[in-house]
């Protein structure tokens, strides 16, 4: 989702293999795997929401690590990751791999419980210029 928000028409199946991702999925430190071909930079670490504001405002999805028991629509509890495009007063817009329709609007208390789970992890991706 985000590498095709920068043009990047790799298919699921390469991203998936570039990842090295299992039936469950890949874990968050296989994203550095994606700047293996130099055309991206991976940053993963912890934001605030300030800073997530700051991001989002700069054109710049984010990938965040969240909890789903947190989240509405979700019958199970799991470690997942969204791609916040989207952040209002009241929540934030994600594009959801596991929801057909795209954007999703979760509440902003949601969200943000969902988040702290995991320390506000982030991962940024970012085209290397």
């Amino acid at each position: 989702m985000v590498l095709a928000f920068y043009g990047d028409k790799r298919s699921e199946m390469d991203v998936a293999t570039q990842l090295e991702s299992k039936q469950y999925g890949a874990p968050i430190s296989a994203a550095s795997r994606i700047a293996r071909d130099r055309r991206y930079f991976v940053i993963i670490s912890s934001l605030t929401e300030a800073e997530l504001k700051v991001r989002l405002s700069a054109g710049t999805p984010v990938i965040a690590r969240v909890w789903t028991a947190m989240l509405p629509d979700w019958q199970t509890q799991t470690s997942h990751v969204v791609v916040v495009i989207g952040y209002t007063h009241d929540g934030v817009f994600v594009n959801d791999p596991a929801f057909r329709e795209h954007p999703r609007f979760i509440p902003r208390d949601a969200f943000l419980a969902a988040w702290a789970e995991f320390d506000e992890t982030a991962v940024l991706i970012l085209q290397n210029w």
